[in-house]
Order: C-alpha cells, then sequence, then structure tokens
C-alpha cells in the first residue's frame, strides 16, 4: 500500500472550511455519472505516445474555461426545482397584474387560461 506524504490541513475561506493538502489540492465532491464522463474523457486525452500524463484537475480547468457569462443563467436554472420555476413564473405574473394571487394563478393553470408561451421563465 503507497502512502502519501501529503498531509491534509483545514483552512478557513470566510466562512467555509475546507480540507486541503500541503499542495493546495483539495477533495470535491462528484455524481458517479459525471465521475464516470471525465474518466472517460481523461482516457481519452491519455491515449498518446508522448506527454506526461493529464489529471482530473487538467481536464476540469479546461472545461471550466470554456464556461462563459451567458452559460450562468441556464447552469443556475439546473438548481431550481419545479415549485422554484412555478414562483418565478407567477412572480412574472403578478408584476404584470398586481392584484394576482397565488391561488388565482394556480387557478388559471389548471384551467388552461394560460398559454404556453406565458409560461416562459
Amino acid at each position: 500500500m503507497k502512502q502519501s506524504n501529503e498531509r491534509i490541513v483545514t483552512i478557513a475561506d470566510g466562512d467555509d472550511y475546507k480540507r486541503q493538502t500541503k499542495n493546495g489540492s483539495s477533495a470535491i465532491r462528484l455524481k458517479q455519472q459525471t465521475r464516470d464522463e471525465l474518466d472517460r474523457v481523461l482516457t481519452k486525452v491519455n491515449t498518446k505516445e508522448l506527454g506526461k500524463k493529464l489529471h482530473p484537475d487538467d481536464v476540469i480547468g479546461y472545461a471550466l474555461k470554456l464556461v462563459k457569462d451567458e452559460h450562468i443563467p441556464r447552469i443556475r436554472d439546473l438548481s431550481l426545482s419545479n415549485e422554484d420555476r412555478l414562483e418565478i413564473i407567477f412572480r412574472q405574473h403578478q408584476r404584470k397584474k398586481r392584484s394576482l394571487t397565488k391561488d388565482d394563478f394556480v387557478g388559471m393553470l389548471l384551467d388552461g387560461k394560460l398559454n404556453p408561451g406565458d409560461l416562459k421563465m
């Protein structure tokens, strides 16, 4: 069994505490599907005759540089539940019609009185 000479320390970064190794790396949690995709990409990029082995940090760092400002809203939308999306659409309609209650809005949805085009976030 190979032993690591890296020592793990806890550092304070504002209100967040991170576990960080002496060399400046830290652990992150990934969904299994994400890890599988990362492993697939790493296998492809490391299939070469020359050059050093690339690591997950290399692929993730490169991918993060590809994220543009126009991608941020779409990435944020990934965190929204259906209830959150409903609340956003309700607030949009409420701006147009101040007297609209949540109950009235839900009733309009159930009665089919809102067009699909009206339900865009």
